[in-house]
């Protein structure tokens, strides 16, 4: 699937005998970056192994042959092309087909296909997200510019932010629709700190893997190994900057809002004290190898400096 869908986006040839997949939403093929194509629902279904010959040519999908047990090929397919969102420059994918997309765990379930009005509403709430982003919070846009390259929605839960990110999948957010541009703007600067660090964990040791405490952290009631403390930390000393730029923003800009201004600096103290609390412990560890101890030596002085 995957050679199938890089030859299409090369204009070359190529064709393969392509597995079926059996999923919630029916029978068919999946083409990473494309799209799916799904066999009628009323139609006669393969039997398990069934494949199907694909033909990539001059940049375009074809069907090339016969799938086992439906001969011919049922009329009323369906191809689902995969959906983009747009807004100031920034295109990025908006995954609600890849299989291999609910990775996030349990508590952060990979949502359906979404409908063309769930669609519209990714798109209007994006586009407000990334121009707050870039007008509000312009130190974040440049990566996110560079680096974001797929949103997965994720299942929603009623009163609460839904957003994760996976190692092995650089430049992918997985993220349940928030409510407002600014829960938006908020959850893509937090997840792509982890993204950047994801990134950075792959290209450096920063901890010596024998050591296996736990320590505690604020945003989560478990306590945390070091490689994932650190994670938060980094994650959340942007959660504190964002907090602190809303300040400002909300008490001097357009609609003065001198309680939501005091509301945003209590969450910009209390996450920025967070931050310093687990970083120290991280230092105390003893673990951390010299790129380590760099890095978090650089991390504990913009927390520090971060206004109170």
């Amino acid at each position: 699937e995957a050679a199938l869908s890089a030859t299409a986006r090369t204009r070359g040839r190529l064709t393969l005998s392509v597995p079926l997949r059996r999923g919630p939403e029916g029978t068919g093929i999946h083409l990473p970056g494309l799209g799916r194509l799904l066999l009628p629902e009323d139609g006669p279904v393969p039997g398990a192994g069934g494949t199907v010959t694909v033909e990539a040519a001059d940049g375009r999908i074809a069907l090339a042959g016969r799938v086992p047990g439906v001969d011919p090929l049922p009329g009323g397919m369906r191809w689902q092309a995969l959906r983009h969102l747009a807004a100031d420059g920034l295109r990025v994918a908006l995954d609600d087909l890849d299989p291999g997309r609910d990775r996030y765990g349990e508590d952060r379930r990979a949502h359906p296909r979404l409908t063309e009005e769930q669609a519209g509403q990714w798109q209007d709430r994006f586009a407000e997200g990334w121009r707050l982003i870039r007008e509000a919070y312009p130190v974040y846009a440049a990566g996110i510019a560079e680096g974001l390259t797929t949103l997965v929605p994720l299942t929603p839960r009623p009163g609460k932010d839904i957003s994760a990110t996976s190692g092995p999948a650089f430049g992918a957010i997985g993220l349940a629709l928030p409510r407002t541009a600014e829960d938006l703007a908020m959850l893509l600067i937090h997840e792509f700190q982890h993204t950047k660090l994801w990134a950075l964990y792959d290209m450096y040791d920063l901890f010596d893997p024998a050591d296996t405490r736990l320590l505690p952290v604020p945003w989560r009631p478990d306590p945390r190994p070091p490689p994932a403390a650190l994670q938060g930390a980094y994650a959340h000393l942007a959660v504190a900057d964002v907090w602190r730029l809303r300040a400002v923003r909300t008490r001097t800009g357009p609609g003065r809002d001198a309680t939501g201004a005091r509301q945003a600096r209590a969450a910009a103290a209390t996450w920025r004290q967070g931050v310093l609390e687990v970083l120290d412990a991280l230092l105390d560890t003893g673990s951390l190898t010299p790129y380590g101890l760099r890095l978090v030596r650089s991390l504990r002085e913009a927390a520090a400096a971060l206004e109170p």
